[in-house]
């Protein structure tokens, strides 16, 4: 069993069957002996993004559908989580990294994961595995 972080970009591939990591973020998703994890922060950050697009429609089911998969689980929201990423986020004015990012390495440093299902080349300057560029 694998376990790994989901992003905003991962989820993006897996909804738009044009996304160059469509096939990649299926073939995860596919994969019935892995396990994700994922934030309501990473959630709210897809919800925005596909408010711009086509893509609307997509997310009320895929966030129900997440929340009553076994082998997801959101990390649920806290003050904590938000003051920790935003701590990361002022100590670090040299990247373009968002608070979502921030708050979602927190939460793999504290979880011990070491790879990421994104495209995000922000999680390789954070010193994680971007598990769709590779």
């Amino acid at each position: 069993m694998s376990l790994y972080f989901a992003d905003t970009s991962f989820l993006v591939a897996f909804l738009n069957p044009d996304d160059d990591y469509h096939d990649l973020a299926y073939a995860y998703m596919a994969d019935s002996t892995s396990k994700f994890i994922t934030t309501w922060w990473v959630l709210a950050e897809l919800g925005n993004y596909l408010a711009k697009g086509g893509y609307r429609k997509l997310f009320a089911p895929l966030v129900r559908r997440l929340e009553k998969d076994s082998r997801w689980k959101i990390e649920p929201l806290t003050q904590e989580q938000f003051s920790r990423g935003t701590h990361l986020y002022e100590r670090r004015p040299d990247k373009k990294w968002s608070v979502t990012d921030c708050i979602s390495f927190m939460i793999l440093k504290e979880k011990r994961i070491r790879e990421a299902l994104t495209a995000d080349h922000h999680f390789e300057q954070a010193g994680f595995r971007a598990l769709l560029k590779s």
